[in-house]
């Protein structure tokens, strides 16, 4: 008899809010490989409270590591006067890390950091490299989203209000 057809694979589970998504790494069981990335990663991070409405500030690691990456990836003379977001920055790097598999990395550097290394002389990897350039994106979108704010226009982000259609047509 033919084997029986997989299992349909369980519905994704939507995160609602950072605070939720924090609760879930913390709840993950010992048993789990990455567990040791989890703690990793929620370390560079404060925790806030289950109904905070603002994006965590970084911690002394998080900071560290914000700070060595800044000085590893040079910038050019327009992209320095640019308006800085390191509490974003730091949240984004921390789920950056864990999916990109680059949090052993981070961590190796953050213990170099914290045993007094400078941080022009702990290396990055050419993959940490691109990823600090991709997280430092961050900053255009924010930086975009608030001119428009300030120019009384709301942010475009694909979704019509009114109808919640994606292509603002209303519906069927």
């Amino acid at each position: 008899a033919p084997p029986p057809p997989p299992a349909a694979p369980a519905p994704l589970k939507r995160q609602g809010t950072w605070s939720s998504m924090m609760d879930e790494w913390r709840t993950k069981g010992a048993h789990e490989s990455a567990t040791e990335c989890n703690a990793f990663v929620l370390s560079l991070v404060a925790t806030l409270p289950p109904d905070a409405r603002a994006v965590p500030e970084p911690t002394a690691t998080g900071k560290a590591l914000y700070d060595w990456l800044t000085v590893k990836v040079k910038e050019n003379m327009f992209q320095r006067r640019k308006k800085k977001f390191p509490s974003c920055e730091v949240a984004v790097l921390a789920v950056a890390l864990k999916h990109s598999g680059l949090w052993r990395e981070a961590r190796a550097a953050s213990e170099a950091l914290a045993g007094g290394a400078a941080p022009a002389s702990v290396p990055a990897s050419p993959a940490m490299v691109v990823l600090w350039k991709r997280v430092r994106g961050v900053r255009e979108a924010i930086d975009m989203a608030m001119k428009k704010l300030a120019h009384g226009e709301m942010p475009d982000d694909g979704v019509d209000a009114d109808s919640g259609d994606e292509d603002g047509e209303g519906g069927a």
